[in-house]
């Protein structure tokens, strides 16, 4: 995440997104997808650049839906300063991959681990869902996914 079609890293992501959250012909929908990703890539943001970023989108009526993404266990404000929650390093892929995907699901991450690997632990690391989380609390007895 974070890099062009030709796999080289953004510099200024906010110069890429703010024309299309202007663009009255994008969908509302589309406009929160485009948030949420970058919201992703710098692992939460100010509570100031996310009203900046939904007034920009104009769209007000529906902005509960991002901050209801806190609900899932993901940073959507941070304060001010770095995130509080750092980032777990992912797996460089070299797969082949398609112009306007360059992005691999976290599932195949723990997959590829829970396959491998006998602590479930471990696992939970690499994630850090409260789901796998409350899993591994109530079936203790699991070592492997």
């Amino acid at each position: 995440m974070g890099t062009d079609s030709e796999g080289e890293k953004i510099k200024d992501p906010m110069k890429i997104i703010v024309p299309i959250l202007l663009d009255t012909s994008i969908k509302s929908y589309d406009k929160i997808r485009i948030i949420l990703l970058y919201i992703f890539l710098k692992s939460g943001i100010t509570e100031e650049n996310l009203t900046k970023l939904i007034q920009h989108a104009n769209i007000q009526v529906d902005s509960s839906i991002i901050q209801n993404v806190q609900n899932l266990g993901t940073t959507i404000i941070t304060g001010g300063g770095s995130p509080s929650k750092s980032k777990q390093d992912r797996k460089h892929r070299t797969e082949s991959t398609y112009q306007l995907s360059r992005w691999t699901p976290v599932i195949k991450d723990i997959m590829e681990v829970g396959a491998y690997s006998t602590n479930p632990v471990y696992v939970l690391q690499i994630c850090g869902w409260k789901v796998i989380s409350i899993f591994i609390t109530k079936h203790s007895n699991v070592t492997t996914f």
